[in-house]
């Protein structure tokens, strides 16, 4: 839970239905987040051995075709979107364990796909 270093450690502890250490992306409570993260685990899926682009050059677009599928089921916000792909791509670029430790510990939360 709290020693994954890459954003592939984290999407197996996710699809194992263990306790994943991550970041508060949008701050309106647990069901909010709890979709931010569905969202950006399977981003993550998605693009785990592709090339990604530069952090410059970084697509606006990037992870569409997989939120469209998602969105099918639970019908994200664009805030929703945004805070999932910033979280999947930052995972993907820096690991996981960096993207944590540049944001501020309380901001630190725990989710887990077994969702109450």
């Amino acid at each position: 839970m709290f020693d994954l270093t890459t954003a592939r450690e984290a999407l197996e502890a996710w699809d194992a239905g263990e306790l994943v250490s991550t970041l508060e992306m949008g701050g309106l409570g647990p069901g909010y987040e709890q979709a931010i993260h569905i969202l950006a685990f399977e981003l993550i899926r998605g693009n785990l051995d592709k090339a990604l682009p530069s952090p410059d050059d970084w697509p606006p677009d990037w992870g569409d075709d997989i939120v469209r599928e998602v969105d099918k089921e639970y019908r994200f916000s664009g805030a929703q979107v945004g805070a999932a792909k910033q979280q999947a791509a930052k995972g993907l670029l820096y690991g996981w364990r960096a993207t944590l430790d540049s944001a501020p510990v309380d901001r630190r939360i725990i989710v887990c796909k077994k969702f109450p």
